[in-house]
């Protein structure tokens, strides 16, 4: 009897419990491996967006840099005008402040010229 019982429940595992057992393993399996699968598609989808972003990004960055490079031409052509027009400037103020010292040299030389003519004429 107990030669049957287990040659039962051998037939029972084989037929019964074994491929049930393997049909949900096979489920489950299929469910992880679709879990996945569908995980790393979302992953690369991420990752192509990404790198889509990146080059438009750095399109944008050239872009900028080129910009950038034109404002430093044009401010560098912009500070030397300004510095021309301040020497200008500069220049303009030194020869009046020339002048005015020629000025209080004349009207020095023309007092003196004043106090020899009378010292002239005292004589």
């Amino acid at each position: 009897m107990a030669d049957d019982l287990f040659e039962a429940l051998t037939r029972y595992h084989r037929e019964v419990f074994a491929p049930e057992l393997q049909q949900r393993l096979d489920e489950q399996t299929t469910v992880l491996r679709n879990e996945m699968l569908n995980g790393f598609d979302a992953n690369y989808k991420r990752t192509g967006i990404m790198e889509t972003e990146m080059v438009l990004i750095s399109g944008a960055v050239r872009e900028l840099e080129k910009q950038v490079s034109g404002l430093r031409d044009r401010i560098a052509v912009l500070q030397d005008r300004l510095v021309a027009h301040i020497d200008e400037k500069l220049d303009g103020v030194a020869l009046r402040s020339e002048v005015a010292e020629l000025k209080e040299q004349l009207e020095t030389i023309q007092h003196r010229i004043a106090e020899i003519e009378m010292l002239l004429n005292e004589q």
